[in-house]
């Protein structure tokens, strides 16, 4: 690459080179001849004024020679030598014709500047050159850096990095922070599938196995009104579970469909779901936020779960609309825990609840909304927070809005 590069760039010099030359050739003054014609001139009006004095003939001749630095040959019409050139001829050769006179041959000595000229050229051609490869080195370097971590990324090593570097800037600069954050994306969602099967694989192996023993049992004819139950609520786990993997790989993918959506009634719902009494809805207002209800209902249904299996049960779940946002807060009776979970906090790095915080902590992100965890003397508060959209007025709206579609 770098070579490529530097042959174009010298490819430009020498095609410039070549079209300015062809310029001066085609459009350039002969500098040269118009001086010579010019002096011509001059000269034969003052040879015709002292052509008949020899003395001031013989003056003009020498203040020539030695003013101009010329040499000087006067001839009359015959041909005889009226004055002789005192050194031989370098230069141009002028002839001045003197009417019904003579002649006077004038050699100009040409300017001695060629050899300037061309090692001149012959500098600026090195110096066009040397920079021409410092600035494919310059170019090249950093398209190398950001076409090795592409090459890494492709064999499949996602923490290549391109990293900060003195050399990126402008478009490489922004081409290399958005190669980095795509690996950083593409590596996170990766982990975050990898926890999320492995969890789900061996979450599944315990209702899995229940159903193996429920269907021997039906095929023995013992399969009573609990133990279908039993097989009604292992398929119910499994059915969270799947649904958790679609609400993941749609985060992922970021398709979201957002509406005008009142929470109170996404919240009521998902009590409604789990099982739970209504009566612990604590609300007093609508609620609206611009969500896809689908991955809220997701969102709530695991805190909901989280607090019934891990926190001792739901005490409460509270829609309030603060400023510029609305709150979901689901508390319960457990005894708490931290959210971020500490290293040593005792519980496994993809443990269901973990996963289950996880999951809604990224749906109200990609919403332009936050997940956090508070402790109160009793059991835990986790609260979901959503933006309220603006209406085009600038007001904010909360009244007879649709729920889109419904979880």
């Amino acid at each position: 690459m770098r070579a490529a590069l530097f042959w174009w760039l010298v490819l430009s010099i020498l095609i410039t080179s070549a079209a300015v030359g062809a310029t001066f050739a085609v459009f350039g003054d002969d500098s040269w001849n118009h001086v010579a014609t010019r002096v011509e001139r001059f000269a034969g009006g003052l040879w015709a004024d002292a052509w008949d004095d020899p003395v001031a003939r013989e003056r003009l001749a020498t203040a020539m020679e030695v003013d101009l630095g010329t040499s000087v040959e006067v001839r009359d019409l015959g041909g005889t030598v009226l004055h002789a050139a005192t050194r031989d001829c370098e230069g141009a050769d002028q002839l001045i014709q003197v009417p019904r006179r003579g002649t006077v041959r004038v050699c100009m000595p040409r300017p001695s500047h060629g050899g300037v000229h061309l090692g001149a050229l012959g500098v600026a051609l090195i110096v066009l050159f040397s920079l021409s490869g410092l600035l494919a080195r310059k170019l090249a370097r950093p398209v190398r850096a950001v076409a090795r971590v592409a090459e890494r990324l492709a064999e499949g090593d996602l923490s290549a990095r391109v990293g900060p570097r003195r050399d990126l800037r402008a478009e490489m600069g922004v081409l290399a922070r958005t190669i980095d954050a795509m690996a950083e994306r593409v590596e996170a969602q990766l982990r975050d599938q990898r926890e999320l099967l492995a969890t789900v694989s061996h979450e599944l192996r315990t209702p899995l196995g229940h159903m193996r023993i429920l269907v021997e049992l039906a095929r023995d004819g013992d399969l009573d009104e609990r133990a279908l139950e039993e097989f009604e609520r292992e398929l119910g786990e499994m059915d969270e579970m799947v649904g958790e993997l679609l609400a993941r790989s749609r985060l992922d993918f970021g398709n979201l469909q957002l509406s005008r959506v009142p929470l109170s009634d996404l919240a009521a719902r998902a009590l409604e779901r789990q099982g739970l009494p209504a009566a612990l809805l604590d609300s007093t207002t609508p609620g609206v936020a611009a969500v896809e209800a689908t991955l809220v209902a997701q969102a709530l249904a695991n805190l909901l779960r989280n607090a019934e299996r891990h926190g001792g049960g739901v005490t409460s779940l509270r829609v309030r609309a603060e400023a510029d946002e609305v709150l979901l807060a689901v508390e319960d009776e457990g005894p708490g825990f931290d959210w971020p979970p500490a290293a040593d906090s005792g519980r496994p790095a993809a443990s269901p609840l973990r996963l289950g915080l996880a999951l809604s902590q990224k749906i109200a992100e990609v919403h332009g909304g936050s997940l956090a965890v508070s402790r109160r003397q009793r059991g835990a508060c986790v609260e979901l927070r959503f933006p309220t959209p603006i209406s085009e007025d600038g007001e904010i709206s909360d009244a007879d809005d649709t729920m889109g579609s419904q979880p």
